[in-house]
């Protein structure tokens, strides 16, 4: 479902268009903002969104073997919680 799909849904149970995506805009600002403070952003019944610190590691280039260092980054990671894993499971 992508941002406009989710603003026509919520037009179609009573709110302006307007009003729907001021709430959507609002919402993902606000998981934004926390995610990008390092907070977890808990959404009981749906899910939790975490950050994470992923330590630097070293791979090689395909062509040409050499080995190219990947530095210390971070990571954004849901986990579902039971009532959305049980209704995505029906």
């Amino acid at each position: 479902m992508y941002i406009g799909e989710m603003i026509s849904s919520l037009t179609e149970k009573g709110f302006t268009t307007t009003e729907a995506a001021s709430a959507v805009h609002s919402i993902l600002e606000a998981i934004s903002e926390a995610l990008e403070a390092g907070e977890p952003v808990i959404l009981k019944g749906f899910g939790i969104f975490r950050v994470y610190e992923h330590s630097p590691y070293t791979i090689r280039h395909l062509r040409t073997g050499e080995p190219l260092r990947v530095q210390t980054h971070r990571r954004v990671s849901f986990a579902p919680g039971k009532p959305l894993k049980r209704m995505v499971n029906k």
